[in-house]
């Protein structure tokens, strides 16, 4: 008797994970069924990971590292985890109020961790991206304050910089924190940062003729080459000076190189190139083409 039942006891398991799969297809949705769950925070995390990076699945990344803070919150993976979360919503969602929520998370649950000094300069960065910019650099500002002498510290100094200069339009106050980075850190990235928005300000300024500040982009190219966003900012700001000079078609090519050179820059960054790559084919009667680099810019910066 025990033997007859044993097929049937396997045909029932199998319909207990085929049911459930088979109303999802009805439903148009896609049924995950983990036959087996990680057994260490270190597998957790890599099925996070998956998610994530791989297959750019934001909302089960979120579930995913949401399960390792849960199951194994002393872990170091945990702390990793929640930062995570708070970046998915900062950069592949765009929602920064939501972002501020799991970065203040980290911070209350794991405060004595780096990766709660880095929530906080992440902090400071949502607050800029809903123009809450005095809010932000109180967040930059704390960074510096209390951890002077380090890489946080550097790169809390050159976002509030950043945001004086491209925020605020406070040039004078943003050059004169460059300036001080260039001096005190002149090896680090952040001076080579640094150099390009100097040129930037001191162009604006009158200082600088349009030929010494692309020269200045041109050399950053040529000589950072791993510093990857930092060329493709100066390949951006070699178009956009062609462009205010009226230099249309030149102005064109260069921000196309944007694009095509660099195209894992920052949403924003491309949104924006998208943006006077429409600009100039409106200038050039081409209103199709225009329409579709303002799609692209809504398309890529929601707000």
């Amino acid at each position: 008797m025990r033997k007859a039942l044993t097929p049937l006891i396997g045909v029932l398991v199998g319909l207990a994970f085929l049911i459930p799969v088979a109303i999802g297809l009805m439903q148009g949705r896609v049924i995950e069924i983990e036959l087996v769950k990680p057994k260490t925070a270190k597998e957790a995390l890599q099925q996070a990971y998956t998610k994530h990076f791989q297959e750019k699945d934001y909302q089960r990344a979120i579930e995913k590292y949401r399960w390792v803070v849960e199951k194994f919150p002393e872990s170091e993976e945990a702390v990793e985890a929640q930062y995570r979360i708070g970046n998915i919503y900062q950069w592949d969602l765009v929602e920064p109020e939501k972002a501020i929520q799991e970065y203040e998370k980290l911070k209350e649950r794991y405060p004595n961790s780096d990766y709660a000094i880095a929530a906080l300069i992440r902090i400071g960065e949502s607050y800029g991206r809903v123009k809450q910019y005095d809010k932000s650099i109180q967040c930059f500002k704390q960074v510096v304050d209390r951890y002077p002498n380090t890489e946080y510290a550097l790169k809390a100094k050159m976002e509030i910089a950043n945001t004086l200069l491209h925020c605020m339009d406070e040039l004078s106050k943003a050059l004169e924190i460059y300036q001080e980075i260039v001096k005190t850190s002149p090896d680090s990235r952040y001076a080579v940062e640094a150099q390009l928005w100097i040129a930037n300000i001191r162009w604006k300024q009158g200082e600088y003729s349009d030929k010494k500040v692309i020269e200045i982009c041109k050399k950053i190219i040529s000589s950072y080459q791993n510093y990857y966003h930092i060329c493709s900012a100066a390949q951006y700001m070699i178009g956009y000076v062609l462009y205010m000079r009226g230099k249309h078609d030149e102005a064109l090519n260069e921000f196309r190189k944007v694009l095509i050179q660099y195209p894992e820059s920052y949403y924003d960054h491309k949104a924006e190139t998208h943006l006077f790559i429409g600009f100039l084919h409106e200038l050039r009667n081409n209103v199709f083409v225009n329409r579709k680099g303002a799609h692209l810019t809504i398309e890529k910066r929601p707000i």
